[in-house]
């Protein structure tokens, strides 16, 4: 069974650093960054944390995505 694990903490603590080696232990793995997410949207950003809107339309993208992956018999690092 496939899991998903989710590393979360401040800025400049090595949380895309740890995220990446975590799915290199893994042999069907996929790695989700929020901030490509986040950045995704172009015309009409708001940031996150000003937005709530903003900030739910990351995580439901990163809650379809981890579905997908899972589906896909992968463990997801988020």
């Amino acid at each position: 069974m496939n899991k998903i694990y989710i590393i979360s903490g401040p800025a400049g603590v090595g949380k895309s650093t740890t995220s990446k080696g975590l799915a290199e232990q893994f042999d069907h793995s996929a790695y989700i960054e929020g901030d490509l997410i986040n950045h995704m949207v172009v015309g009409g950003y708001l940031p996150p944390w000003k937005s709530e809107e903003s900030s739910s339309l990351i995580w439901e993208n990163i809650a379809d995505l981890s579905i997908n992956f899972l589906q896909a018999n992968k463990t997801v690092i988020i």
